[in-house]
């Protein structure tokens, strides 16, 4: 890292928890499935890149150096051992996997169209992300180890992720607003949830058999817990401010944090909530 970059251990205190923050855009936090790290998408190097750190901020180390394209949407194996995300290399949006030592990543899928936001099924057998190559925007799938795609999603998808019993895809669509969910064998595809809003379909995460989201239809921004089992929707935390529109929400493994992207006049930065159940 060049000398002068702030640290993420440079935390700013808000409310119950702290910010990672950065004078640079920082978004798509990522907690691993141990909850020891945290994998975002940052501007720090001077272009966007994922990175990882500690889950307190610290050992942050640079994943990725493509050196320009926008790199970002970074994932987690089910294991903890890779992480996927999307860049644009040579143009076009595709897929891609690295390890936690770095390396080359490997691309999961190629041609000229889009393809990204992509996420681990549960099993680790799978890849879905958010394509065009169909003509519109739809949820599809791709083996892990990498293969033919298979379209998920007839009736629109931009961002997907697997219930934690892998019965079922949550997905949320770029154009309208709400979550949808439809069977991971095939079935009916329904609306679950009227938001987030339009423009903010990274702003949800499954957590066991409840989908935290961003709430701007009232008075005021919260974040929501909807129980998928009991369809019952708790508040969870009211923000100050209606974050920007950067993916970022993530819920650590044991259920007792989450983090989301927050605006400061410096930039976009990470915060923590803590203790919000």
């Amino acid at each position: 890292m060049s000398e002068g970059w702030p640290q993420l251990a440079d935390f700013v205190r808000v409310v119950a928890g702290y910010g990672l923050s950065s004078t640079q855009q920082e978004s798509a936090p990522q907690y691993s499935p141990d909850g020891t790290r945290i994998a975002f998408q940052s501007l720090r190097s001077g272009t966007q890149e994922i990175w990882v750190c500690r889950d307190g901020g610290t050992d942050l180390v640079r994943l990725t150096s493509f050196g320009g394209p926008l790199t970002g949407s970074p994932n987690w194996s089910p294991d903890g051992q890779q992480i996927v995300f999307d860049s644009r290399p040579e143009g076009h949006s595709h897929i891609y996997v690295i390890g936690l030592n770095g390396g080359q990543p490997r691309a999961v899928t190629h041609g000229d169209y889009n393809d990204i936001v992509p996420s681990w099924s549960r099993d680790g057998h799978w890849i879905y992300f958010g394509s065009n190559r169909s003509g519109s925007w739809q949820i599809w799938k791709v083996p892990a180890v990498g293969g033919q795609p298979q379209q998920v999603t007839k009736q629109g998808g931009f961002v997907g992720v697997e219930s934690s019993d892998g019965k079922w895809l949550f997905y949320a669509k770029g154009d309208q607003p709400g979550i949808w969910q439809v069977p991971t064998q095939g079935g009916e595809e329904a609306q679950i949830l009227k938001q987030p809003a339009v423009g903010d379909w990274g702003y949800w995460n499954v957590w066991k058999d409840s989908i935290y989201y961003l709430d701007t239809a009232g008075n005021t921004t919260v974040i929501n817990a909807f129980n998928t089992t009991t369809r019952r929707t708790t508040r969870v935390y009211t923000l100050e401010r209606t974050p920007p529109p950067f993916a970022g929400i993530t819920v650590a493994p044991d259920g007792k944090s989450l983090i989301f992207t927050d605006l400061t006049e410096a930039g976009s930065h990470i915060t923590l909530v803590e203790n919000f159940r």
